[in-house]
């Protein structure tokens, strides 16, 4: 066994396995000359961080062997191959250790897969994203980084995915000697877990060297898991260091996310942080419009306003609405009404929907027929009254979860046969007369966004 050798298996048993992996198995001897031990690092990353972290503990292993010897000096880049990482794994017969190369495709696949329909054409800008997508375009027009690092957050479904796809696939289309690295952070974690098994970190971090630009999405997944994240701060910290781009997703303001790294946390929050707000109606609508082009999707008119007005949560679910209508409408060879449309999205509208009054209702159908609310609730029976009676009980059926007999109880004490009886009136009426069914819908849509 050689010199730098029994240095190597003394270090390993005086440290954390996964650091001897990471920072000392893969230095090489190359003399000695006086005083001072010269070895290789295969990467400049490498050798700062074994200067700054160990020096001082392997100058106390060496002098037990060699007292001569006061300095090291590390030559990066001369190693001529991979070192062989000696494993921590003992033979239980006669303790030898055990050297083993690692696979040569083990990292072959680290990239999040990218999808090419997200591109910055067909992303919709508004005032709430404009910060957040400007940033992230800037870095293929640049051929300087600008900001770094760039930090998108915003809770799910805003819109940061296709960000971060965008820019894969322009950069892939505009500049292909750039190369990007994009993952999500839990198959970082998956990965570097993976490498710690088999004892091939070194191969880990040797992935993400190449790279020009490190995206990394969802990134507080990575809260609590502490040895992950230490990792993933040294190669950003490279990163930064060696003027590359880092770019980073988040479900939120880097601070406010619990048990993530202090050190990691500073680091991201060090550049540029762009929130995603939630899109406001024009943008929802805007939204809807695109996509509905996208699937050949015709409305009726208001109910795109609809749909924008109802679904607030998500651009996502936006999208999956009309992925929905689309195929109902394909599949049923229905057009899509407004009252159909209530079926298919009557679970997604159970959540984003406040509980309608009847009361407003009333006022609705009052207000339009130019009549009062106590008009309607009495006993009046001239046309001019009952009908527009019989639209706000057909609407307080369509718009609330009231019961028949509540419902009629609310229109000046009636019972349900009453009202069963207003509903068909209003569903024939609607039937006969266009201009009535899309003055009943104008009169939903603004009841629904109360």
């Amino acid at each position: 066994m050689s010199f730098w050798e029994k240095i190597q298996e003394t270090v390993q048993k005086s440290i954390n396995s996964s650091e001897y992996v990471s920072w000392i198995a893969p230095l090489s001897f190359d003399k000695i000359d006086l005083d001072t031990l010269y070895l290789n690092a295969p990467t400049r990353f490498i050798a700062d961080w074994a200067k700054r972290n160990y020096f001082s503990h392997l100058i106390s292993i060496i002098n037990e062997t060699n007292p001569e010897i006061k300095e090291i000096k590390i030559n990066v880049g001369q190693t001529k191959i991979a070192p062989k990482i000696i494993s921590n794994e003992i033979t239980k017969s006669n303790n030898e250790i055990i050297q083993t190369e690692s696979s040569s495709h083990f990292f072959e696949n680290i990239n999040t897969k990218v999808y090419s329909k997200f591109t910055f054409d067909n992303f919709i800008k508004d005032s709430s994203n404009t910060i957040a997508f400007e940033s992230i375009k800037s870095i293929t027009t640049q051929n300087e980084v600008q900001f770094n690092p760039i930090l998108i957050h915003s809770p799910s479904g805003f819109g940061k995915t296709h960000l971060l796809n965008a820019l894969v696939n322009e950069i892939t289309k505009t500049n292909i000697s750039k190369k990007v690295i994009y993952i999500s952070a839990d198959k970082f974690m998956y990965s570097f877990v993976k490498s710690l098994k088999e004892n091939d970190t070194y191969r880990f971090k040797q992935s993400f060297k190449s790279a020009d630009i490190l995206i990394i999405d969802d990134i507080q997944f990575l809260a609590g898991k502490d040895s992950t994240t230490k990792e993933l701060f040294h190669i950003i910290d490279d990163y930064l260091t060696n003027g590359k781009q880092v770019v980073i997703a988040a479900n939120n303001s880097p601070f406010l996310i619990e048990g993530l790294n202090d050190n990691l946390k500073s680091r991201i929050a060090s550049g540029l942080v762009a929130s995603i707000s939630p899109a406001n109606f024009d943008l929802r609508l805007k939204i809807v419009n695109a996509k509905c082009h996208l699937l050949n999707l015709e409305l009726q008119q208001g109910i795109a306003e609809f749909i924008a007005s109802k679904i607030t949560s998500s651009i996502r679910e936006i999208e999956g609405a009309l992925n929905r209508i689309s195929a109902h409408t394909i599949l049923m060879q229905e057009s899509p009404t407004l009252s159909n449309i209530r079926k298919i999205l009557h679970d997604i509208l159970s959540v984003n929907t406040k509980p309608i009054n009847i009361n407003d209702i009333k006022k609705m159908v009052a207000e339009k027929w130019n009549i009062s609310v106590s008009d309607i609730d009495s006993q009046k029976k001239n046309k001019e009254i009952v009908i527009p009676r019989q639209i706000a009980m057909y609407i307080s059926k369509n718009l609330t979860s009231k019961s028949l007999p509540e419902i009629g109880k609310n229109f000046g004490g009636r019972d349900h046969a009453t009202v069963i009886y207003a509903v068909k009136k209003v569903k024939e009426l609607m039937t006969t007369n266009i201009n009535m069914e899309n003055l009943i819908n104008e009169i939903e849509r603004k009841c629904s966004s109360i």
